[in-house]
């Protein structure tokens, strides 16, 4: 299971990090491999996490991505990116907007992904500057 992390718009912080709690309920005591990348760029950090255990948060920025390893096709997941709809952002997860940044389901053997996109945008100003000359005076 893969959850991904996009930021767009004209007034995006590409490098701003949101804050993501991860929960898996899977087998009693199965434990699973988390591989974390702040974003595309950066080193990835690897976890590990155990089934039924309370949620862990993550920090993860534009093209940044935090995989899962070792579910199966009957796990169950709960992420909430904590941060969603907050600072101008509107938040969509895979591409349906989201009032509280909580997406829940069952897993298809470490084949789910989940796209998280914060979009800010702001109206653009444009402004015309016009010169007019005064008329040339006879003399």
């Amino acid at each position: 299971m893969t959850i991904k992390k996009t930021i767009t718009g004209n007034q995006g912080v590409k490098n701003k990090s949101f804050e993501f709690k991860v929960a898996v309920n899977g087998g009693q005591g199965e434990l699973y491999k988390v591989v974390v990348k702040k974003n595309a760029n950066a080193q990835a950090l690897t976890e590990y996490i155990t089934s039924n255990e309370a949620e862990t948060s993550y920090q993860i920025s534009d093209t940044g991505s935090i995989t899962i390893y070792g579910l199966t096709e009957s796990d169950k997941y709960t992420v909430t990116e904590t941060d969603a709809n907050k600072d101008g952002y509107t938040t969509t997860i895979d591409g349906e907007t989201t009032a509280t940044g909580t997406k829940t389901g069952t897993t298809k053997e470490d084949g789910t992904v989940v796209q998280y996109v914060n979009e800010k945008d702001a109206a653009v100003v444009t402004l015309s500057l016009i010169h007019i000359s005064e008329p040339t005076r006879r003399r």
